[in-house]
């Protein structure tokens, strides 16, 4: 009996060149319901395991995860997209709330702009490549290279989604507007993001060049977010100018 996957010839449960099952069900409900509760299964035990980790030791989490200690971690990105996801469900269902107690928030004709302000979490994940860069700037030969600095920007969308997921009914039950709620969340994520940083540095340099170093890499990376967003301003007025 030949593996359905690569074709290698089976000698036990399990295929010694591609590591898949020997036992292959027909896809039918039954195996989508499954497969689909193993989904579910992993992101609550890695997911869960994560954010815990993320939310009571933000640095000493994300210093092991670059160093190698991923085994038990659900994978960041992933993870993102699915506190993102969360967060737009209970900005959505908050929306409805406000709505009812006369307040306009009303979702117009640019209600992709909209959705992207009213979540901390879905900007971080827009700006986090440029957040980045700015960041690599002044750390590019040092413990840092740009992708892990890529994924402590994930690592902090993270908290922001999860901090405005757990602050946000709370928040406006007290009656605040979400543009509040979001500014103020939005606020909270760059301290946290600064806060991480001047950590992460401070285990190769001093605790006073890590806060500059790190103040240089957040004007840095804001510049070219500005730059950025100038350029793509600037299109979108030619496009419908030509148009």
């Amino acid at each position: 009996m030949n593996c359905k996957n690569c074709d290698t010839e089976l000698e036990g449960k399990f295929c010694h060149n591609c590591g898949q099952s020997s036992k292959i069900e027909r896809l039918n409900v039954v195996s989508a319901l499954k497969d689909f509760a193993k989904t579910i299964l992993h992101i609550e035990r890695g997911g869960a395991y994560s954010i815990s980790k993320l939310m009571t030791a933000p640095v000493k989490t994300i210093e092991l995860y670059l160093k190698g200690g991923r085994v038990r971690h659900y994978r960041p990105l992933s993870l993102l997209i699915w506190v993102s996801a969360m967060n737009l469900l209970v900005q959505q269902y908050l929306s409805k709330y406000n709505n009812t107690n006369g307040l306009d928030i009303t979702v117009e004709s640019n209600s992709v702009v909209n959705v992207i302000f009213e979540s901390p979490a879905l900007m971080f994940m827009i700006a986090l490549p440029f957040l980045a860069l700015g960041f690599h700037i002044w750390i590019k030969k040092k413990n840092i290279n740009y992708s892990e600095h890529i994924f402590i920007q994930i690592f902090t969308a993270i908290i922001s989604g999860v901090v405005q997921i757990i602050l946000s009914p709370i928040l406006t039950i007290c009656g605040m507007s979400i543009e509040y709620i979001t500014v103020t969340i939005f606020f909270t994520g760059i301290l946290v993001n600064f806060a991480i940083y001047v950590g992460l540095y401070s285990s190769f340099m001093s605790t006073g060049k890590a806060l500059l170093i790190t103040l240089a890499s957040y004007i840095s990376a804001f510049l070219i977010l500005m730059i950025i967003s100038t350029i793509v301003t600037l299109l979108l007025l030619q496009i419908q100018v030509s148009s």
